[in-house]
C-alpha cells in the first residue's frame, strides 16, 4: 500500500515540475517574442535597412515565378530569384547531371528526352515538375519528392498503375487522350484538372478517395453516377463541356462535398446543381436555359439549394428569376446583359448586390428586399397550365400531399374545412422564362427553411455602367451601409431617397449634380466624387456633419469657402484640375490629410506641411 501511495505522489510530483518547465518556457518564448519584434522596429525604422528589404522584395515580385532555360538562366543577374525553370534540350540535361540546379528552383519543366537516370538526379529542391512523351511509363520512376506532375501538350500515353508517386498531391493534364483507370492516380492526389479533347468516360473509383478540387478540361464529356469521391469540395467545368443529354445528368452526379461549382463559358447543356453547394458561379459566355420539365427529380437537378450562398451569373444571363432564389443567399453578382424586373427576385438575406453594365432600371419600393417564405416539409403540388390555375384542397388532414395536375385550360378545385399545415402550391405557365424551379425540396437538403425573412439585410448595392434613374423615396432598404453608382449616373438626390444608416457613396464619372441641404444622409462618412463633379459645396449645407473623407474627381475647381467642409472631416483629396487657394481658415479643425495634385503650384504657406499630401 505504501510503495502505491508513494508512486502516486512521485507521479503527482513530476506533473507539477513539468507544468512548472513548460510555463517557464512560454514566458521565455513570449519574451523572445517580445524581443524580436522590439529588434525588428529598430531593423524597420532603419531607411537604409528599409529600402534594401523594399528593393528585395521587388525584385523578387518581379522575377517570382519567371521561366528561363538553362542558356539563359547561368548568365541571368537575378537568377536567384527565379523559381521555375525550362530544359528544353538534351544539352541542357547536363546540368541536372552535374547537379547545377540551385536551391531556389522548385518547379521544372523538362522538354527534353526523360530517363530514369534523370528523373533520378533532380534535387529535392524540386517539388514539381512537367514531362513530355519521352518518359518512359515505368513503375516508380519518378520520385517521390515530386509533389506536382504537369504532362505537356504532347504527352499521349496510357498511365500505369505505381507510375505516378504515391505522395503526389496535385496532377494535371494539358490533353487527354487516353481513359483514366481504376489503380493509376494515388490516393494521396488533391487537385486534378483533366484535359482538353475527349477525356471520355469516368468510372466509378477512378478518382482518389482524397481529392479535394476537381477540374473539367475543355471539351470534356459526362461521368458516372458515384464517379466524383465524397471529399470533393470544389469542381469547375471548363469551355464547351458537352454532356450526352440522352443518358447523362439523370442523376445529381455531385457529392454533398461539393460546396463550390464554376461553369465556364459555352456549356452547350445544363449542368446539375450539387445539392449542398455555397458558391455557384456561371461565367464566360454560359447561357444554356435549364428545360423545363414536369418531373419532380429532373427538376430537383436544376434547383437552387437552400445551402447557396453566394451566385454569380455569365455576362450573357438575361433572364427572370422571381421566386427562384432562396433565402440563403447572401451574395449576388448579375452580369453584364441582365436587365429585367427585380419583382419577388431579391431575397430579403442578400448582403452583397451587384449588377452589370446594361442594367438601367428603377427600384421600386420593396423590391430590393422581396419576401419569399420557404415553407416546405415534404409537401409539393404542382401544377402547369397554359392560362390560370386555381388549385384547393378539399378536407386534407395529411401533412405529406403530392398532387401533379397537367391541364391545358382553367382548372378549379375547390377547399373546403382545409386543415392542411405544410401545402405548396408551384403553378408553372409555359410563357415563363424561369431558367430554374427551386419549389420543389430536395431531399438532400440540409436546411429546413419554413420562415420568412420579415427585414432586408441588403448593406452593399454596386450599381453598373448604364443605370441612370431616379432614386424613389424607401426604394432603398434602411439596412443599406454603401452604394456605388456607375458611369452614367447624373440624377439628383430627393430628401430621404438615401437610407439614413449609409456610411460610404461613391458615384460614377457623369456625375454632376449640387447637393442641396440634407440630400446627403448624416450618417454618411465616406464620399467619392468622380471625374465630371464641378459643383461648389453650400457652406453648412451641401455635406453631412458626420462626413470624414471626401475625394473630388479631376475636373472640381471650385472655391472652398469658410464652411464648406463640414467638421468632422479628416481627410481631403483633390483632381488634377484644382487650382484654388487654400486658406487654413476655412478648412475645419478635424482635418488630418490633404491630398493635392502634382501640377498643384499655388501658394500654402499658412497651411502646416504635415497635412499636405501629392498624388
Amino acid at each position: 500500500m505504501i510503495p502505491l501511495f508513494n508512486s502516486i505522489i512521485s507521479n503527482f510530483k513530476n506533473k507539477e515540475i513539468e507544468k512548472k518547465e513548460k510555463y517557464i518556457i512560454k514566458i521565455k518564448n513570449n519574451n523572445k517574442n517580445e524581443e524580436n519584434d522590439k529588434l525588428f522596429f529598430k531593423i524597420w525604422r532603419n531607411n537604409y535597412l528599409k529600402k534594401e528589404i523594399f528593393n528585395h522584395l521587388r525584385l523578387y515580385n518581379e522575377h517570382y515565378g519567371r521561366c528561363y532555360d538553362f542558356q539563359r538562366f547561368i548568365n541571368y543577374e537575378f537568377r536567384d530569384y527565379i523559381t521555375s525553370m525550362t530544359i528544353r534540350n538534351d544539352e541542357d540535361n547536363s546540368m541536372i547531371f552535374k547537379d547545377k540546379i540551385p536551391w531556389n528552383i522548385h518547379s521544372l519543366s523538362i522538354y527534353s528526352t526523360i530517363n530514369k537516370d534523370l528523373l533520378d538526379k533532380l534535387p529535392k529542391s524540386i517539388s514539381a515538375i512537367s514531362i513530355n512523351q519521352s518518359v518512359p511509363m515505368i513503375s516508380g520512376i519518378i520520385p517521390d519528392h515530386i509533389k506536382t506532375i504537369e504532362f505537356l501538350p504532347n504527352f499521349n500515353k496510357q498511365i500505369i498503375e505505381g507510375f505516378l508517386p504515391n505522395g503526389l498531391k496535385n496532377l494535371i493534364f494539358t490533353f487527354q487522350a487516353h481513359k483514366l483507370t481504376v489503380g493509376t492516380i494515388p490516393q494521396s492526389v488533391e487537385y486534378i484538372k483533366l484535359g482538353h479533347n475527349d477525356c471520355n468516360l469516368i468510372d466509378v473509383d477512378v478518382l482518389p478517395k482524397n481529392l479535394k478540387t476537381l477540374k473539367f478540361g475543355y471539351n470534356s464529356t459526362s461521368f458516372n453516377e458515384n464517379s466524383i469521391p465524397p471529399s470533393v469540395t470544389h469542381v469547375e467545368f471548363d469551355e464547351f463541356l458537352v454532356p450526352n443529354p440522352c443518358n447523362s445528368f439523370q442523376f445529381n452526379p455531385f457529392p454533398k462535398s461539393v460546396t463550390y461549382l464554376k461553369v465556364n463559358s459555352y456549356s452547350l447543356y445544363p449542368i446539375p446543381i450539387p445539392p449542398c453547394v455555397k458558391t455557384l458561379i456561371y461565367c464566360g459566355n454560359y447561357s444554356s436555359r435549364i428545360p423545363t420539365k414536369t418531373t419532380s427529380n429532373f427538376q430537383l437537378l436544376f434547383s437552387f439549394p437552400t445551402t447557396l450562398k453566394s451566385l454569380t451569373f455569365s455576362p450573357n444571363f438575361n433572364q427572370s428569376l422571381s421566386n427562384l432564389l432562396p433565402n440563403s443567399i447572401t451574395k449576388l453578382t448579375f452580369g453584364g446583359a441582365f436587365n429585367c424586373q427585380l419583382e419577388n427576385s431579391i431575397p430579403k438575406s442578400i448582403k452583397y448586390l451587384k449588377f452589370g453594365n446594361s442594367f438601367n432600371r428603377s427600384f421600386q419600393i420593396g423590391e430590393l428586399s422581396s419576401p419569399i417564405t420557404n415553407n416546405n416539409n415534404n409537401n409539393n403540388n404542382n401544377n402547369n397550365n397554359n392560362n390560370n390555375n386555381n388549385n384547393n384542397n378539399n378536407n386534407n388532414n395529411n401533412n405529406n400531399n403530392n398532387n401533379n395536375n397537367n391541364n391545358n385550360n382553367n382548372n378549379n378545385n375547390n377547399n373546403n374545412n382545409n386543415n392542411n399545415n405544410n401545402n405548396n402550391n408551384n403553378n408553372n405557365n409555359n410563357n415563363n422564362n424561369n431558367i430554374i424551379n427551386i419549389d420543389n425540396k430536395n431531399e438532400n437538403e440540409i436546411y429546413d427553411d419554413n420562415y420568412e425573412i420579415e427585414e432586408s439585410n441588403l448593406e452593399i448595392l454596386i450599381l453598373g455602367r448604364d443605370f441612370d434613374k431616379e432614386i424613389i423615396v424607401g426604394s432603398l432598404p434602411n439596412s443599406l451601409k454603401e452604394l456605388h453608382f456607375g458611369y452614367f449616373y447624373n440624377q439628383s438626390f430627393n430628401v430621404g431617397s438615401l437610407p439614413n444608416d449609409l456610411k460610404k457613396l461613391v458615384l460614377g464619372s457623369n456625375f454632376n449634380k449640387q447637393f442641396k441641404k440634407n440630400e446627403l444622409p448624416q450618417s454618411l462618412t465616406w464620399l467619392e466624387l468622380n471625374f465630371d463633379y464641378d459643383q461648389p459645396f453650400i457652406p453648412f449645407e451641401s455635406l453631412p456633419t458626420s462626413l470624414l473623407y471626401l475625394e473630388v474627381g479631376r475636373s472640381f475647381n471650385q472655391e472652398i469657402q469658410f464652411g464648406s467642409l463640414p467638421n468632422s472631416l479628416e481627410t481631403i483629396k483633390f483632381g488634377y484640375k484644382f487650382k484654388q487657394q487654400l486658406l487654413l481658415s476655412n478648412l475645419p479643425k478635424s482635418i488630418k490629410s490633404i491630398h493635392l495634385s502634382s501640377n498643384y503650384n499655388l501658394s500654402m504657406d499658412d497651411i502646416p506641411l504635415n497635412l499636405l499630401k501629392k498624388l
